[in-house]
């Protein structure tokens, strides 16, 4: 199935940053479906939607899911349940496990296995790590706690072999991917070096930073490196 599991960071982060549109463009544009998950839905309506802080932003995403751009996706409960435990009882100190996953974005990881949809897009750096470089998450925790952290290698084993095949992408990636496809073009006119230099550097700057700061796991260097890119090819592309 063509499509990206969406966990509630990447939404959270484009919301905060006024870019929630991107969803729908890139649809148009791509043909690539958008799926949450219930657990998701929960932390980017059913929570907000009761606060006086967050509210705008829950009848915004709502207004994605009521119009089709995102779609709801089922999962098994008890698959979840079990990725769930299986998560936080990687890793231990003292005796107790330590909690290292949430409903949410176990639950958008079990759509991702369940349903062959290969892509997850996840903010949240610790999720990330689980998947990618578990001895890295180890030591970050063991660094934050400032205790001494011990693995459980057959667990850590199992959540690698049963995630393997997902591709992590984060809400950086998406609004690189909607500046290749020249979606941020509406934010440029004839008379913008008349306001500020350098406009596309600037935008670009502008949305990295923007979801780093609304909690995208992306480091300042991985920022340079993607603008540098995303610039680069945008000047091969002019001049071809």
């Amino acid at each position: 199935m063509k499509g990206i599991i969406l966990d509630a960071g990447p939404i959270i982060s484009l919301s905060i940053n006024n870019l929630l549109w991107l969803f729908e463009e890139l649809k148009k544009i791509t043909s690539v479906s958008f799926y949450i998950t219930p657990a998701v839905k929960s932390e980017v309506f059913d929570r907000p939607i009761t606060t006086k802080r967050f509210k705008i932003k829950a009848i915004q995403t709502l207004d994605l899911l009521s119009e089709g751009i995102i779609e709801m996706i089922e999962c098994d409960n008890d698959f979840v349940k079990k990725t769930l435990n299986l998560a936080n009882s990687c890793f231990y100190s003292k005796g107790e496990n330590i909690k290292v996953a949430h409903l949410g974005e176990i639950e958008a990881t079990c759509a991702s296995i369940e349903h062959a949809i290969s892509t997850l897009a996840i903010d949240e750096s610790n999720m990330r790590l689980m998947i990618e470089d578990p001895e890295c998450l180890k030591k970050r925790l063991s660094s934050r706690i400032h205790a001494n952290i011990k693995e459980n290698n057959e667990n850590t084993k199992k959540f690698k072999s049963l995630t393997g095949r997902i591709n992590l992408i984060r809400s950086s990636e998406i609004v690189g991917i909607a500046y290749e496809k020249g979606l941020f073009e509406r934010w440029k006119d004839k008379n913008q070096e008349n306001y500020i230099e350098n406009i596309d550097e600037n935008i670009l700057d502008g949305v990295l930073w923007g979801v780093k700061l609304a909690g995208c796991s992306i480091t300042p260097a991985e920022i340079d490196e993607l603008k540098e890119y995303l610039l680069q090819k945008n000047l091969e592309k002019e001049k071809a």
